[in-house]
């Protein structure tokens, strides 16, 4: 270097010290990765290996090398198929220790030779220091959330979630708590901190970047249950009117039985509203025969069919953001059923009577609404009426609506609004103001069809504490101590009786439906089949039936459902007739459409011979045609307009007037021959 460019080097050195510091740099933002949630077949046999890899290190446990190297190397192997690398145990894991001082020296030479594998030459001494697994390493490299162990029962959990997408990990969590992944049991206890590195263990696995490929979606498989005719239809506005209403994930893609004789409506759970409300359908949702076929086999049972939107994270409740989702939902609703020829003959066959079929028949809002501010409860409001319009629906809500609008509300929020006792406990989670409260409640009513009321752990806990500030309240008996589930359904009951307004209060008990979780009640020792049945009597009598988390259930279950929902046959002739139209009953648009094809066939044999060939005439007065065709077609229309839900109520009328129109056309075919006699 010249002497001329180092005095130019020192100069620029100066000024750069002379310059102003420049502001530090912000720190990058966080980088989100998008992405899904899908258990691979060797997702799931990665978790396998966790628990081998933890059994062979804590193998190591309690064995002493002579050098750090020797145990390292044993370690490394093992180590390698954790993602992290394995030098970030080894200091956790490694720790020297005090040689025994009953180590004989033969003895060690002996070992140490046997550990390396070397040939090197024995020790003379016993060494001072030796290394080993120290139990505190292990313990906390047990606790790291990517060594994390997944029992072999666990995995079997996870079984059924095997291929299945999830957009958020929220959703992923429902489902883990729909199979009970890693809960407590009284023969196995789980900590909460356990349960909480387990579960992330599975996220972490089952996290995938990118989209997710659209071949990987598994249709849903319903099956109806043996004999299982058509659920009741509801024809008028009635107060008090029971329904039955089941929730489906839509990750449940095993063949599922399902009697759709005892449920008037089915929830299918798993639309989430992204960002800006953006609505994610499930990736199974597809309006395809080889995915919308359970959609077909509902409807055919006279089952309606909605859709579950959830929302998780962030939800705008500003006006765009909701006319965005309310467009959605309405092109979801509003778009017909692909795939299925008698869906488009429908409205032919009914004269216009009936439209085709739609994928969904109604909306379940599944969200939290307790934190919203007024402007924004007045906002949902706002949509909830805008929807209806736009779905062409009265004003306000009747049993008889096209498409039905749900909000499931949390029992913990309205028990907190109403009952003072509950405030005490609850005001850090619940305000006193939320739009669950039961006079915000008598607002939103009118415009929704059904409320179902989930009960939480946040109940039992209130209930507890407000025995204890006011036993009058929610004092339950011996025999109901061992029934918390019962008395929460109480507790609501209490609440909506003590609202100063009656009018209100029936109105809100009229559409209220309380949500019996079955897993945990089961788990709960709550569920069974006596259980079942006293609770169903009591939703029945006190509110306007139950919804249930999650099908399907049980064979007792099922009876017991169905005993209460709906009303079995008095007579012998009743319950043949029943056998008959439950198998008519799915069937009824294929046999219109015989009907129709048979009464269009006579036509044109009777147009054809009448017109143009009249040798066609004789088999016209053929007795099999003259009798047999409109005798096939009376007792076909019979068993169609009967055995149709929509007519049942009409039943003893139709069977009179096919009988009367029987009896009309022989007596005017008799009348005819009559006259022909005296034709010359």
């Amino acid at each position: 270097m010249t002497a001329f460019t180092g005095r130019w080097l020192r100069v620029i050195s100066v000024m750069l010290l002379l310059l102003p510091a420049a502001a530090a740099a912000p720190a990058p933002d966080r980088v989100t990765v998008s992405g899904y949630y899908q258990l691979t077949e060797a997702d799931l046999a990665t978790l396998a290996q966790r628990q081998a890899i933890i059994d062979a290190v804590a193998a190591l446990q309690g064995q002493l090398f002579t050098e750090r190297y020797q145990l390292i190397n044993t370690l490394q192997p093992l180590l390698r198929p954790i993602k992290r690398p394995s030098a970030d145990y080894l200091a956790l894991l490694i720790s020297a220790q005090p040689a025994p001082s009953d180590i004989a020296e033969g003895d060690t030479q002996t070992q140490t030779q046997t550990q390396t594998q070397t040939e090197h030459s024995a020790v003379t001494a016993s060494p001072a220091i030796m290394y080993g697994i120290s139990d505190s390493g292990l313990a906390q490299w047990q606790q790291l959330p990517e060594v994390a162990s997944l029992p072999e029962a666990q995995l079997l959990q996870l079984a059924p979630l095997a291929g299945q997408i999830f957009h958020t990990e929220a959703m992923f969590g429902v489902a883990l708590d729909s199979i009970g992944f890693a809960g407590a049991t009284a023969e196995v206890p789980v900590t909460a901190a356990e349960q909480s590195r387990l579960r992330q263990l599975v996220f972490d696995n089952g996290f995938k970047a990118g989209k997710w490929q659209p071949g990987s979606a598994q249709p849903l498989q319903w099956q109806a249950s043996a004999e299982c005719g058509c659920a009741a239809q509801i024809v008028k506005q009635e107060r008090f009117t029971n329904f039955s209403y089941g929730l489906v994930p839509y990750w449940q893609t095993q063949t599922t039985q399902i009697a759709f004789a005892s449920f008037n409506r089915i929830g299918l759970f798993g639309f989430v509203l992204g960002k800006d409300n953006k609505l994610l359908a499930p990736p199974n949702w597809q309006n395809s025969r080889h995915f919308n076929g359970f959609i077909n086999l509902a409807q055919a049972h006279n089952t309606y069919l909605d859709l579950v939107v959830s929302g998780f994270d962030s939800i705008s409740y500003q006006p765009l953001a909701l006319d965005n989702l309310r467009h959605e939902l309405v092109t979801q609703l509003t778009t017909p059923l692909e795939g299925f020829a008698l869906n488009t003959l429908q409205p032919w066959l009914s004269f216009g009577l009936s439209a085709r079929r739609t994928l969904a028949d109604g909306v379940t809002f599944d969200l939290n609404l307790a934190n919203l501010t007024q402007a924004e409860q007045l906002n949902f409001i706002s949509f909830l009426r805008q929807l209806r319009a736009d779905l062409n629906l009265a004003a306000e809500a009747a049993n008889t609506d096209k498409y039905f609008i749900n909000v499931k509300v949390p029992a913990s929020a309205v028990l907190t609004a109403a009952l003072p006792a509950y405030q005490a406990m609850q005001a850090e989670k619940y305000r006193s103001d939320t739009i669950y409260a039961p006079d915000k409640l008598v607002t939103l009513a009118p415009l929704v069809n059904l409320l179902l009321v989930r009960f939480d752990a946040d109940v039992m806990a209130a209930q507890q504490s407000a025995q204890q500030l006011a036993p009058q309240l929610a004092a339950p008996d011996k025999a109901q101590s061992a029934y918390p589930f019962r008395r929460q359904m109480k507790s609501l009951k209490t609440a909506i009786d003590t609202m100063p307004s009656a009018d209100a209060a029936t109105m809100l008990l009229e559409k209220i439906l309380p949500l019996f979780e079955i897993l945990p009640l089961e788990q709960s020792g709550q569920l069974s089949l006596q259980d079942l049945a006293n609770d169903l009597t009591y939703a029945n009598w006190n509110f306007s039936g139950a919804a249930f988390w999650a099908l399907p259930l049980s064979a007792g279950q099922y009876q017991v459902v169905s005993k209460a929902f709906t009303v079995a046959p008095a007579y012998q002739y009743q319950q043949l007739v029943q056998q008959v139209c439950d198998r008519v009953c799915p069937k009824r648009w294929f046999w219109r459409l015989v009907l129709a094809s048979l009464l269009i066939a006579v036509v044109s044999l009777y147009l054809l011979a009448t017109l143009l060939y009249y040798p066609l005439q004789r088999y016209l007065e053929h007795p099999l045609l003259l009798y047999g065709a409109p005798l096939v077609f009376a007792i076909g229309l019979l068993l169609i307009l009967s055995c149709d839900p929509y007519w049942h109520q009409f039943q003893s009328l139709i069977l009179l007037a096919v009988l009367a129109l029987v009896l009309l056309g022989f007596m005017l075919y008799r009348r005819m021959q009559q006259r022909r006699q005296h034709y010359p």
